[in-house]
C-alpha cells in the first residue's frame, strides 16, 4: 500500500508519488504548471454580442455574424407550435349524460407530446439558426458532411453549419442574443427571451 497523508501546512492530500503526480522534491512550480494547464483550456471569454460589428462572439472567441433580420416571439411561436398533437377526448358521463372531456394524461397523446417537443426544440434552432445568422455554409463544410447527412436541405445544412460553431453552453445566449439584436426594446427582449424558453 502507498503511504498517504495530509500536509498540515497546505492542507493537500499526498501519497507516496507526492502531489498532483509530482513528487515532494520538485519546485512549487512544476505543481502550479497542471493548474495553468487547465486554465489555458477553459473559454477565454464570456459569449457576447459586439454590436457595433453586429457579430457574436462565442466562450471559444468564435465570431458570427448576425443577419439583422427580425425575428419576432410571435413568429418562433408559430414555428414552434406547427405539428402539436391535439388532446384527446374521452366519454364521461356526467348526471347521467354522455360528455366529452379532454385527456391529457392518454398514453399514446403523452408519447406524441413528448416526440413533438423534441422537434419543436429543433425546428425553433433551425429557424433561429438560418433567420439570425448571416451567410451560408462554406464549400469545404458541405464537401464535408453531406455523405452523413444524405438529402439535406439547404436550410438543414445551415443548421449544422451554425450548430458546429457554437459550444453547447452558449446556445441559450446566442439564440437570446439573436432575437435581442434584432428587437431594440428591452420589453421585445425579454418577451422573446421568454417565448424560447417555454418552447425549450
Amino acid at each position: 500500500m502507498s503511504e498517504q497523508g495530509i500536509d498540515l501546512e497546505t492542507g493537500h492530500e499526498w501519497n507516496k508519488s507526492g502531489l498532483n503526480g509530482h513528487t515532494l522534491l520538485e519546485s512549487p512550480a512544476a505543481m502550479v504548471s497542471d493548474v495553468e494547464i487547465l486554465e489555458a483550456d477553459e473559454p477565454s471569454s464570456t459569449a457576447h454580442v459586439d454590436p457595433a460589428r453586429g457579430v457574436f462572439i462565442t466562450s471559444k472567441d468564435e465570431e458570427i455574424e448576425m443577419s439583422g433580420k427580425r425575428i419576432t416571439a410571435l413568429m418562433l411561436e408559430r414555428v414552434a407550435n406547427q405539428g402539436k398533437p391535439r388532446i384527446p377526448e374521452v366519454e364521461v358521463i356526467v348526471l347521467g349524460k354522455k360528455r366529452s372531456q379532454p385527456n391529457a394524461n392518454h398514453e399514446g397523446y403523452l408519447a406524441q407530446l413528448k416526440e413533438w417537443e423534441a422537434e419543436s426544440r429543433l425546428r425553433s434552432l433551425q429557424f433561429i439558426y438560418n433567420v439570425g445568422v448571416k451567410g451560408q455554409p462554406p464549400q469545404d463544410f458541405i464537401d464535408t458532411y453531406s455523405d452523413y447527412f444524405p438529402g439535406s436541405t439547404d436550410t438543414e445544412m445551415k443548421y449544422l453549419w451554425v450548430s458546429s460553431l457554437i459550444p453547447d453552453d452558449d446556445v441559450e445566449a446566442f439564440t437570446e442574443a439573436v432575437m435581442a439584436y434584432t428587437a431594440p426594446t428591452t420589453k421585445g427582449m425579454e418577451e422573446a427571451a421568454d417565448s424560447f424558453r417555454r418552447n425549450s
